[in-house]
């Protein structure tokens, strides 16, 4: 009697549990997704201060999935599309509960597409959104995160520079990245570190390597540059520069290390050589702010995450600065100094101020 009592209690509760399964699942599956593409609109749209929309988005409760098709980044009051991806695939794993932040098993993007524009003033068709961030309040804390398996395929930028009369195009972009962590978080590693991309009519490829047998699960990636001229992309930089770079070239061989210990946060180091040539700075009327004949840099270790940095030689060969006080007393040098678009709003917020309180009141 007592047996068979249990036992039909035990079946009620299996059934519940059973039920109440059910229910989360097909929650996940038929409720979550508009519920999720809606919030996922509303938030991005505010935190950029542009539309967005979504044509649909997927989840898989079961294999804590998720699929994002046809996400798209409108310009500012326009309908053109900034910035596009044909479908975003995110794996989350369990281990984000223990974590208490997100610990992702791999994350696909495929398709992404952005449209650069670059306007007069040093302002690009993206400086809204700067300005938008940079109005937000700074969180505290730091933020964990576990990213693992990272693949980009299929990705385009264009580049419409109409200061310059120039247009770019980088196509055919493919990346891997096996993770990006602060998290000692124990994901299966599937990705091998890569990056190839069409630019401007040259193939770029840059291939990775991983150490087998190793408790470290160790992989790299050889970024090798040769004769880059550093005043044709420094003009993309999204602030306000106040010089200009006539010649210059860049060469590097650099190795950037993607290292996963036991019981330790995963870490992403850079180590190698990097060497300018013929480096000539001027200002905006075109004088001479510096020349720099050689400059070589050995970096024995960059740890990007735990912001560790060591060098081990820095060798300056012909250096030569025009150094100029202007009669205001501005040390013309500081033309070097970035202006970013962060920088920007609040310089125009604390101009605004003083014009505000020196304005005539209005007649009573």
């Amino acid at each position: 009697m007592i047996a068979a009592l249990r036992s039909g209690r035990l079946r009620r509760a299996a059934l519940w549990l059973a039920g109440i399964f059910l229910l989360l699942v097909l929650a996940g599956f038929f409720i979550v997704p508009p519920v999720a593409k809606s919030l996922i609109v509303k938030q991005a749209g505010k935190a950029l201060g542009r539309e967005v929309s979504i044509d649909k988005l997927s989840v898989n409760p079961l294999a804590l999935s998720a699929t994002v098709s046809g996400f798209r980044l409108y310009e500012a009051g326009s309908k053109d599309v900034f910035v596009s991806v044909d479908e975003l695939y995110v794996n989350v794993e369990s281990s984000s509960l223990w974590n208490l932040a997100p610990v992702v098993g791999a994350l696909k993007v495929t398709g992404p597409k952005v449209k650069i524009v670059r306007l007069p003033d040093d302002r690009f068709n993206f400086s809204d959104i700067l300005e938008t961030l940079a109005r937000r309040p700074k969180s505290e804390g730091k933020a964990h995160f576990s990213l693992n398996n990272i693949e980009l395929a299929g990705g385009r930028v264009e580049i419409d520079d109409r200061v310059e009369d120039a247009a770019h195009a980088v196509t055919g972009i493919r990346l891997g990245i096996p993770f990006l962590s602060n998290l000692p978080a124990k994901v299966a590693l599937k990705v091998t570190p890569s990056f190839a991309a069409h630019v401007d009519g040259t193939d770029i490829e840059l291939k990775g390597e991983t150490v087998p047998f190793q408790d470290t699960l160790e992989s790299s990636l050889q970024i090798s540059l040769d004769d880059l001229p550093l005043g044709r992309y420094l003009r993309y930089v999204p602030a306000t520069l106040g010089f200009a770079v006539p010649a210059g070239t860049l060469d590097s061989d650099l190795r950037l290390y993607f290292i996963r210990s036991a019981g330790q946060p995963q870490r992403l180091t850079l180590s190698g050589t990097v060497r300018v040539r013929e480096l000539s700075v001027v200002d905006a009327t075109k004088a001479t702010l510096l020349a720099l004949p050689l400059l070589d840099v050995d970096i024995e270790s960059i740890d990007v995450f735990a912001r560790d940095v060591d060098i081990s030689k820095i060798a300056v060969n012909g250096l030569s600065i025009d150094a100029v006080r202007g009669r205001d007393g501005r040390l013309n040098l500081m033309a070097l100094v970035p202006r970013t678009e962060k920088a920007r709003v609040a310089r125009a917020a604390g101009a605004a101020q003083p014009a505000a309180a020196t304005a005539p009141a209005p007649p009573g």
